[in-house]
């Protein structure tokens, strides 16, 4: 994986949950660091076959990350702004103005990231 997908992963994570491997979101039904929801967890059963329960996301990192990616291909997306745009909002409002708001908050958080990188690794660029 290219450090950009790393650098988008740790923004959405750190929009999604503040970082946090073992969140849980009442209201949302959301698990773990990506919140995935019932509907997206619905959806990826539909389309592989699979019989995953929104729990298993919780506290589990690698299968929270292939569902954040298994979910997008689903619908095409290349882009980290696409990508970002259907997990929050779903094929059906990623273009909606949640939808930018959320990609602007990732945006921030991804350029706090690779600004954070770049001092530690004493990198002038």
């Amino acid at each position: 994986m290219t450090n950009i997908w790393l650098i988008i992963l740790g923004a959405v994570a750190l929009v999604e949950s503040s970082n946090g491997i073992n969140r849980y979101n009442e209201k949302e039904q959301a698990f773990g660091i990506y919140q995935i929801t019932p509907i997206c967890v619905k959806d990826i059963n539909n389309h592989t076959g699979l019989s995953l329960e929104p729990p298993m996301f919780y506290n589990n990192d690698e299968l929270s990350e292939w569902a954040f990616f298994y979910y997008g291909s689903m619908y095409g997306c290349k882009t980290p702004e696409e990508y970002c745009r259907i997990w929050n909002e779903g094929p059906s409002q990623m273009w909606n103005d949640k939808a930018t708001r959320y990609w602007k908050k990732v945006q921030q958080h991804a350029r706090r990231i690779l600004n954070e990188r770049t001092t530690r690794s004493g990198s002038t660029r």
